[in-house]
């Protein structure tokens, strides 16, 4: 049977196939810049239906539109990052290994190895980068994967109660933190400044995560 994490799985890698739009076609840019947030809506919705039906479509509305909202605005600003490889590749490490520190908070082990692998990923292509000491198209690749796998993981563990839902507003702020990082500069240091920032706002959602756990043991 399809569970949450199998839908969770798919929709990422379907999220391929509007890679190879995006980045081979010029005129399949502008239609998926606005359709791949619905789209991740879609699959964040599509990935909740049990929940939702085991919640009760009344009681879930509100949360199931939320977190549709939270998925879809993921995927927009990694989107939006990722036209510059070096902050896209450094937002989706960070966001990773954030996320897996989330994960393993929630007691989920498996939705924590998915989203490190996204990160260690992403932390692959600003490597090569890094040594190429050039942008490379690369990290914009990886920001769509890196925002559907993180941003679909820390939505289900908070729909599996073991994460307050406010835990997750922190990590709506690091694609923006990243794209705080200068547009010029040597690679290395560009790389490290980007996933920095990033990391600013995934370490406050784990301190709200922890502080979370000791108040409801």
């Amino acid at each position: 049977p399809l569970t949450a994490v199998r839908k969770l799985v798919l929709a990422a890698a379907a999220s391929g196939v509007a890679l190879v739009v995006l980045e081979l076609t010029a005129a399949g840019k502008s239609r998926l810049r606005i359709l791949v947030p619905l789209l991740a809506a879609a699959a964040c919705l599509w990935m909740l239906s049990r929940l939702i039906e085991q919640r009760g479509w009344f009681d879930a509305l509100l949360p199931a539109v939320a977190s549709a909202l939270f998925v879809a605005t993921m995927a927009q600003a990694m989107l939006w990052v990722g036209r510059d490889p070096f902050k896209g590749a450094a937002a989706g490490l960070s966001l990773g290994l954030g996320t897996g520190a989330l994960a393993l908070l929630g007691s989920s082990a498996v939705l924590a190895m998915g989203a490190i692998g996204v990160g260690a990923a992403a932390g692959a292509c600003l490597l090569v980068q890094m040594l190429r000491r050039s942008a490379s198209p690369a990290g914009a690749t990886i920001s769509l994967p890196a925002a559907l796998v993180c941003a679909l993981s820390v939505t289900l563990v908070a729909w599996q109660g073991t994460l307050p839902w406010y835990v997750l507003l922190p990590v709506l702020a690091a694609p923006w933190a990243a794209a705080l990082a200068p547009q010029r500069g040597h690679g290395l240091l560009r790389a490290i400044i980007a996933a920095t920032l990033a990391l600013v706002p995934m370490l406050l959602s784990v301190g709200l995560a922890m502080a979370a756990g000791r108040q409801f043991p």
